[in-house]
């Protein structure tokens, strides 16, 4: 792969997994058991199965995080 394809990739998961959320927080009243119990504890529920899904994913690591120690990577490189 070219360099900072993955780079690119990740960062377009992040900004379609933020329109999704988006869009399920949007609709989320059409659910039966959100009716159930209510809007504020459907979303405060979906919010606390995203964060605890963070919290225990051991494999991800913040994009900016990986840009900056591809740059100070690339910043240090000797040249021939």
């Amino acid at each position: 792969m070219g360099a900072g394809v993955d780079d690119n990739a990740q960062f377009e998961l992040a900004v379609a997994a933020a329109i999704g959320l988006a869009l399920a927080f949007d609709r989320l009243d059409v659910i039966p058991i959100v009716r159930r119990v209510g809007l504020k504890r459907g979303r405060a529920a979906v919010l606390l199965i995203l964060c605890v899904r963070l919290l225990i994913s051991g494999r991800s690591e913040p994009f900016f995080w990986r840009s900056a120690a591809s740059s100070a990577t690339i910043c240090n490189a000797k040249l021939p």
